[in-house]
């Protein structure tokens, strides 16, 4: 491929990569870059979730694998500020917020940058499909943060594709095309070319007069012995007129050429 192509792709992967990031988000909502790991302690599983995008003001949801009961649920801060867990088996999700509910609604709670939310589970083994972390400007939630990950990964690619692609062609230029000299031989093929006219017609013109057959071998081309006579004898003559004709222009138009010359 051209050099010109992968330079088109990489400014395109470029510029959708900048729109994501400055204009329009691929995944509407904020950034968060929430990650989580588990851990054992005791007879419990601790899943703690961190968040690296500076403080929020929120709450947490995680949906968990209903196969598997999570038994009772603590939740805290690593800084040790005890937090709300609130099991919802049949949505089946866990509802993260601030120490004390109203009304069972979770309410929110200030999570600091760098610290974990640790949510405690009687359970040695559970399952975590989803995560939604709700704020003031949107939501984040884990099938975005994927989303955006694969999206960031495939235009970074195209960019990386794109500056190879660049590399190799400033290292190998483009070859230049073979330009032919104009010679009558080149132009009469280039007027057989450009007729109007069957394909039994060119192929005829090109034996007889490109490859220098006779004009039996040239017809024995077209698989004459499927054509009448009277069919070769019309092949025959309308070829010949209609690549005089054209020669005969063409050699008015170079005389007219000629006359202007000083």
């Amino acid at each position: 491929m051209s050099r010109r192509f992968w330079l088109a792709l990489g400014a395109a992967a470029a510029a959708l990569l900048g729109f994501d990031r400055f204009i329009v988000p691929i995944a509407p909502g904020p950034d968060l870059e929430l990650h989580w790991a588990t851990s054992r302690q005791a007879n419990k599983t601790v899943i703690s979730f961190v968040n690296d995008a500076g403080d929020i003001k929120g709450w947490l949801r995680v949906t968990v694998d209903p196969a598997r009961a999570i038994g009772a649920v603590d939740a805290r801060l690593s800084n040790h500020l005890p937090l709300s867990a609130l099991h919802r088996p049949a949505a089946p999700t866990l509802d993260i917020g601030a120490a004390g509910t109203i009304d069972g609604s979770v309410q929110q709670f200030t999570w600091p940058a760098g610290t974990s939310v640790d949510v405690v589970l009687d359970s040695m083994a559970v399952g975590i499909t989803d995560w939604v972390v709700f704020t003031d400007k949107g939501s984040d939630s884990q099938k975005k943060a994927r989303w955006r990950t694969m999206w960031h990964r495939l235009l970074l690619g195209l960019v990386v594709l794109a500056v190879i692609g660049g590399v190799l062609g400033t290292l190998r230029p483009e070859p230049v095309p073979v330009v032919l000299p104009m010679t009558a031989h080149v132009c009469v093929t280039a007027i057989i070319d450009g007729m109007s006219a069957d394909d039994s017609i060119k192929t005829f013109l090109r034996k007889l007069l490109i490859d220098r057959t006779g004009q039996s071998e040239a017809l024995e081309a077209l698989n004459a012995s499927k054509i009448s006579e009277l069919q070769k004898m019309i092949l025959v003559f309308t070829a010949q007129r209609m690549l005089k004709e054209r020669l005969n222009n063409l050699i008015q138009d170079l005389d007219g050429f000629v006359l202007h010359l000083p």
